[in-house]
């Protein structure tokens, strides 16, 4: 709940913040039914905000608001702008804001609004190709990771990202000490074993997810600077892989993170 509260005070903070016709809603007692979290966000953002108001509603009405079901960022990325990829952009996006804002890929703290999530796709279109180029890779990853560290990559090489992940796809002529291998290699395995136990690892969200990408990271760095490997692991709790770190050391990338720029822009 305070992450919403957080959301919705930096979009009134930044001006962002759209009237969309939605009321702050009292009962007939002045009670507040509906508006809680706008009125704390105003409270926290130090700004005021322009709304309808509508009074003398039953208490009883309470339990009839906020119960349909969400527009989801993905959801409001096809509409506004017809994106094909939407709910993997979408994804991508939110992970790639806690990359540039929030000093980590761990969301626990802070989450992205939708203007925020628009306001990213109109600096960076390019991702929605980017999202179609790995779709093919669901059997292994996510296309929501795999669009990410993807567009990440190119931030350093475009050559290389797309080298790097074709070998991923099809492991081609890779070594055995070959980084693309190893993580060809751990992300099959833990597929099968999703199929096999019936849970979900690498295909899903939090911590599972943050692990996947922090191996893919791995792999990237010891590809990109031709280093072979003897193993390949990384455990919750460890220092996070920075982008770009030479070799396979892991440096927490909340002090230092590759800065984003238009792939389109990165030869």
């Amino acid at each position: 709940r305070d992450r919403i509260v957080t959301r919705y005070a930096r979009d009134m903070k930044n001006g962002k913040w759209q009237q969309n016709g939605q009321s702050i809603v009292f009962d007939s007692k002045s009670g507040l039914l509906d508006g809680q979290h706008r009125l704390r966000a105003c409270v926290v953002a130090g700004v005021p905000f322009t709304s309808v108001v509508v009074r003398g509603i039953s208490e009883d009405a309470m339990i009839t608001m906020d119960t349909g079901k969400p527009r989801l960022a993905g959801d409001m990325l096809r509409i506004r702008f017809g994106t094909v990829n939407y709910y993997a952009v979408a994804s991508a996006l939110t992970l790639i804001f806690y990359h540039k804002y929030a000093g980590g890929m761990d969301h626990r703290n802070i989450s992205p609004s939708h203007q925020e999530i628009e306001d990213m796709y109109a600096e960076y279109p390019e991702i929605d190709d980017v999202a179609g180029s790995v779709a093919h890779l669901t059997p292994l990853i996510s296309p929501a990771v795999a669009t990410t560290c993807k567009f990440l990559f190119m931030q350093q090489s475009k050559k290389k990202a797309q080298e790097f992940f074709d070998r991923l796809t099809d492991g081609a002529n890779l070594e055995a000490d070959s980084p693309i291998l190893m993580l060809r290699n751990r992300l099959m395995q833990f597929r099968a074993r999703e199929k096999r136990d019936n849970v979900r690892i690498f295909s899903g969200a939090g911590s599972s997810r943050i692990m996947a990408i922090a191996l893919i990271i791995k792999a990237w760095n010891a590809f990109r600077t031709d280093k072979k490997l003897k193993s390949l692991s990384w455990k919750i709790g460890n220092a996070f892989p920075m982008i770009g770190t030479e070799g396979d050391t892991c440096i927490s990338d909340t002090t230092a993170a590759t800065p984003l720029k238009s792939a389109k822009a990165t030869a």
